[in-house]
């Protein structure tokens, strides 16, 4: 039952919630580490790292020093943390200098330094920006067993040369705090598990700061097709969407259900979503909204973080224009400033639905409405992913009152809906056809804007 039923529109120009105030980037310390409680990452002051990623793919291969530097401004005024990308590429790629990687991919000896120096500028780069580099040091290949990739390649020069390839890497950008590595390549180990294990072992023998995780093929996450080892610090979460026939794999599942089977898991690791649609492929799937709904997803999931799949993977001709051009990019900081709005190292996913217990929408579908609810029942928030009406129960919130706010993932904004009991359950409508996070405060928590 509501208490106060006037719903009113309040921008929070001067007190909470400012798009603008959360656009200042939040510095952090690096060399990234993990929380306490193996589900977040964290920054060497203890802050929260929120792993918000652009996926430029090819930045180190098409574009040149000053190009890059461009892209990077960009995504770091954008809201990004993070950028993905590969080392060597595909086999036979160059840079704009006319370098390749190695002179023979089938001899990992034979790397070029000139490139790994021109790499290294790059790094040093995004290192000045306070933005951390995800590299994958050797491309797998899409997709599943038989289709090739790189995998060739670690087979070719055995595990000796593999484990070289990893201190070599280790020697020139172990000195980096801002090194993310991502083993793999949207590809499973299948017969490269010695080589890869090997390679990895190497970097975080050499460069023990820096932290690695490993990219598989959707479905399958890290801990799906490695067995807990000691390398191993974050899990790498891949899906796109149910009735997705384009990938390996034709039962793909949604974000949400392959976040709460990670989540789950033992040993306890931080995961993010690193890979899924890319905006405007294979749309109406790649609009604005699905991008956004992957993120929360993943998010709400427990995840903690996410990768944007942005059209500029291979970096195109166009690609100045792709980066003011696509909606859903723009709205992404708006989740960000969430996460940063509220203590939510103290939230859990509401897996067995215990928030909304009438109009998720049905599980295991692409408008399924996902929940967070802290701790101590301080707050909880759920995504909402399209209109309609649904029923909470707040009695795993504490306290007799709470406030209801919606809070819009396109813009920011925030509409205070009023102050309800906690003591039976509240309906609500969301306002628009679009999607709505619901944040319900039961315990007067501070989630300004950092």
């Amino acid at each position: 039952m509501a208490i106060k039923t006037s719903h009113f529109k309040i921008l929070f120009a001067f007190l909470l919630w400012i798009p603008t105030v959360c656009s200042q980037e939040q510095e952090y310390q690096f060399p990234l580490t993990i929380s306490e409680d193996q589900r977040y990452l964290e920054d060497q002051s203890g802050k929260t790292f929120f792993y918000g990623a652009d996926t430029a793919w090819m930045l180190f291969l098409k574009l040149n020093l000053e190009e890059a530097k461009h892209y990077l401004e960009d995504r770091k005024r954008s809201g990004f943390t993070v950028v993905q990308t590969m080392l060597t590429g595909f086999d036979g790629n160059t840079d704009t200098a006319g370098r390749r990687p190695f002179a023979d991919s089938n001899d990992f000896s034979t790397v070029n330094d000139e490139y790994m120096a021109h790499v290294q500028e790059v790094v040093k780069i995004a290192e000045s920006l306070n933005l951390v580099i995800a590299m994958v040091p050797l491309w797998a290949g899409c997709c599943g067993e038989g289709y090739g990739g790189r995998n060739e390649f670690l087979n070719n020069n055995g595990t000796d040369k593999s484990q070289w390839f990893g201190e070599y890497l280790a020697e020139k950008f172990g000195k980096f705090d801002n090194i993310f590595w991502i083993i793999g390549g949207d590809n499973d180990p299948q017969t490269s598990v010695e080589e890869y294990d090997a390679l990895a072992k190497a970097l975080k023998a050499k460069a023990p700061h820096q932290l690695i995780t490993y990219h598989a093929v959707s479905t399958h996450s890290s801990t799906d097709v490695w067995d807990n080892p000691d390398w191993l610090d974050v899990s790498m979460i891949y899906t796109y969407f149910r009735g997705f026939r384009k990938a390996w794999n034709k039962k793909q599942l949604d974000v949400y259900e392959v976040g709460y089977t990670e989540y789950q898991k033992t040993p306890t690791r931080p995961f993010f979503l690193g890979e899924s649609t890319y905006e405007r492929e294979h749309d109406p799937m790649g609009s604005p909204l699905q991008i956004r709904k992957q993120a929360y997803w993943s998010v709400f999931s427990g995840g903690a973080g996410h990768a944007y799949g942005s059209a500029n993977w291979k970096i195109p001709p166009e690609w100045k224009e792709n980066l003011q051009k696509f909606e859903g990019a723009k709205t992404l900081v708006h989740l960000k400033n969430l996460f940063y709005s509220l203590p939510w190292t103290n939230v859990k996913p509401d897996i067995s639905g215990s928030l909304i217990v009438k109009g998720n929408n049905t599980y295991a579908t692409n408008d399924y409405a996902t929940s967070l609810i802290a701790d101590d029942g301080g707050f909880a928030l759920s995504y909402v992913p399209s209109q309609r009406s649904f029923t909470v129960d707040p009695k795993t919130l504490k306290g007799k009152t709470l406030k209801a706010y919606w809070y819009n993932p396109i813009d920011g904004n925030v509409d205070y809906q009023g102050s309800y009991s906690t003591q039976s359950s509240i309906d609500f409508t969301s306002p628009s056809t679009q999607d709505w996070v619901l944040v319900l405060d039961a315990g007067n928590t501070d989630f300004r804007p950092k």
